[in-house]
């Protein structure tokens, strides 16, 4: 478990009375600092991503969909 207050982390190792305790730990802190920017970076990695995708498939939609009309013109 992690104690957010402390930076802290706590185990109990298996099959035994022991338990670990690491501490403190700066990435903790770093963690609760970078969640903003990190959800900033998936967005702008994901919609770098998925807009040129999208852009490359609008001349193939557009082709299946005269191929439908042409298909329901034929009956």
């Amino acid at each position: 478990m992690a104690l957010d207050s402390e930076y802290s982390f706590i185990q109990r190792i298996p099959r035994s009375h022991y338990v670990l305790a690491v501490g403190p730990i700066p990435y903790l802190f770093y963690l609760h600092e970078m969640r903003l920017l990190d959800l900033a970076l998936l967005l702008f990695i994901g919609l770098s991503l998925a807009l040129p995708g999208f852009s490359l498939d609008a001349p193939t939609l557009a082709g299946f969909i005269e191929i439908r009309e042409c298909g329901s013109a034929l009956g």
